[in-house]
């Protein structure tokens, strides 16, 4: 079986798991007109209980920010990436001292962390969704939060020791696989190619040459190092007020199929930067090493650990 196979009967051994789900939730939910047993039919009970609990709070921050959830609603489907990205981060967003841990856990040179102001609703430590504050930017007209363009999945601005404010875009996957299939076409190239020719940070000099950039998982990679390059840079989004950032990539370890067996897509993806170093790949149960421990997120660490991390 693929990890994604494993994963799916796992999820689908849990419903009936009262510690990780609601009594009662129920899969063969619908997805393109289709019954599934891997989707739920309330998609709400796809979160983590303590959400749930809440569930108008998470409502809110999306309804609220203007955010789109992918598919137009919260999603019943058990391997959702967005979801498990929640089930990680929403709840610890307004803990400064977790969110601390958590990064400090990456390069312990980071010394504090900030309110991101892009959330006009709940301005925490952690910020889901989030895209550039002007037009245009990156070429891809308007912007809307977790819609049609470069949209990232959660992003935490940090300071050094130095004084220095890095940004730290995350990337968060769960079952997805390396697709070999081409993102190309006339309209993305002539959306990027300049800004790839123009990055400090990505190796090509000629976009139309350099097939990987246009090929996924590379591509989405791609677009948010332009993305971070470019807030960096571009005194328009001064926002953040950030001179460095640190690229976060979270997979799961046994997720060969997008990591690849000896870990080609990280090798490969590195050998396309001019800073290896800017880019970081984790896996979730890594990332959230520093907290274990800490009696206060106990019940948070008992569900993940249960539901994504065995």
């Amino acid at each position: 079986m693929t990890y994604k196979e494993r994963q799916k009967q796992h999820q689908i051994n849990l419903l009936s798991n009262p510690r990780i789900f609601i009594p009662g939730t129920e899969g063969y939910g619908v997805f393109r007109e289709r019954p599934y047993p891997h989707i739920l039919k309330n998609g709400k009970r796809n979160l983590y209980l303590s959400i749930i609990e809440d569930e108008e709070e998470v409502c809110k921050y999306f309804e609220n920010n203007q955010i789109q959830w992918w598919g137009g609603k919260i999603t019943g489907n058990l391997l959702s990436s967005q979801i498990a990205c929640l089930n990680h981060l929403f709840s610890i967003r307004k803990d400064k001292d977790l969110v601390l841990k958590i990064i400090q856990g990456i390069d312990p040179d980071f010394v504090d962390v900030f309110h991101l102001p892009n959330d006009t609703y709940q301005s925490q430590y952690i910020s889901f969704e989030v895209v550039a504050q002007t037009n245009n930017f990156m070429n891809e007209g308007k912007p809307k939060r977790g819609a049609r363009c470069t949209s990232i999945d959660a992003l935490i601005i940090a300071q050094r020791k130095n004084g220095e404010k890095c940004l730290i875009p995350i990337e968060w996957k769960y079952t997805e696989q390396e697709k070999s299939n081409k993102s190309e076409n006339e309209t993305r190239h002539g959306r990027y190619d300049e800004l790839i020719k123009e990055s400090q940070y990505l190796r090509s000099t000629d976009a139309k040459s350099d097939k990987i950039l246009y090929k996924e998982p590379y591509y989405e990679l791609m677009r948010q190092t332009l993305w971070a390059e470019l807030i960096v840079k571009n005194e328009a989004n001064k926002w953040l007020n950030v001179t460095d950032f640190l690229h976060l990539h979270v997979v799961p370890n046994d997720n060969t199929a997008f990591r690849g067996r000896k870990g080609e897509m990280e090798e490969k993806w590195k050998s396309c930067l001019e800073d290896p170093k800017k880019y970081k790949l984790i896996d979730p149960s890594e990332l959230f090493e520093p907290i274990k421990k800490e009696a206060k997120c106990q019940k948070l660490i008992d569900y993940l650990n249960e539901r994504y991390w065995k």
